[in-house]
């Protein structure tokens, strides 16, 4: 199946496959804005939400509380990524705050980057599982650190892609294998 979100109408989608393009299915939990979502074991979902909430839940059931993040209630995620039980989490920029990347795993959130110029996108993995992909897309550059997958440490961040040339900016990626 292919899931997505709409993230100020703060809503969730699946298209299972197999079914026709245009059928597809929605589910509104009344969470406000959700930025993402990841998968937390067989048919079990994380949504991360306004206020730096995370929510457990099953496709269109309703969602039950799992962590927050302390002193973000203006805040909301916006792009996340699981690999092997660490979530990377990108905080949405506001006027009055940057961007941010955190960590969560095990039920423990740390700081990875405070102070970013721009909004959090678009994150991933190498297919050897040593280096971690990251875009600011204000900041128009792709970086790149040193990964210890084990734990979800981060080390040695590097630029990896900048100066973009046209009208866009970087947003989401994936890595081809």
């Amino acid at each position: 199946s292919l899931y997505w979100v709409d993230i100020a109408g703060g809503a969730y989608f699946r298209h299972r496959d197999g079914t026709p393009a245009v059928e597809y299915e929605r589910a509104d939990p009344q969470l406000g804005k959700i930025g993402s979502l990841a998968f937390a074991g067989q048919d079990r979902m994380y949504l991360f939400a306004e206020k730096c909430r995370i929510w457990g839940c099953r496709f269109g059931r309703e969602p039950s509380l799992v962590a927050e993040l302390a002193g973000y209630d203006a805040r909301r995620f916006n792009d996340v990524w699981e690999d092997a039980g660490s979530f990377f989490c990108g905080i949405a920029q506001t006027p009055d705050c940057r961007g941010e990347l955190w960590l969560w795993r095990g039920g423990k959130f740390t700081c990875l980057e405070r102070d970013l110029t721009g909004m959090p996108n678009g994150i991933g993995v190498s297919p050897d599982g040593k280096t971690l992909y990251f875009i600011v897309s204000d900041e128009r550059r792709i970086y790149a650190y040193d990964y210890a997958r084990t734990v979800g440490a981060l080390s040695n961040k590097r630029i990896l892609c900048a100066d973009f040339r046209g009208s866009g900016v970087p947003d989401g990626l994936a890595v081809d294998p």
